[in-house]
């Protein structure tokens, strides 16, 4: 499946902060959310062609879970998976 909008969640046990990426169109947008699903689920419906990640940490993925239920397309990213910039790795590995 392509997508068109990426969209990046910073989520928080109180607080949700989206931004919305369209390649085609260069369009950024930026919101900022309580932890209301339903709400975030809408916003990111409003995108052509959406797919929302956020990175796992101690929040969990029960935000995941209840975005999917509601339709939209929610992968998480591990950080322990993640690759590490190129000055980050020089870094790691003089130090």
């Amino acid at each position: 499946m392509t997508h068109v909008t990426s969209i990046g969640l910073d989520v928080h046990a109180r607080s949700v902060s989206a931004c919305a990426f369209d390649p085609f169109a260069g369009e950024v947008v930026q919101r900022s959310f309580g932890t209301d699903a339903g709400e975030i689920a809408a916003w990111i419906k409003g995108f052509d062609e959406p797919r929302a990640v956020y990175e796992s940490g101690p929040t969990g993925f029960a935000l995941c879970r209840e975005l999917r239920a509601l339709g939209v397309d929610c992968v998480l990213g591990a950080v322990s998976r993640m690759q590490k910039p190129a000055a980050e790795k020089k870094y790691l590995i003089h130090s």
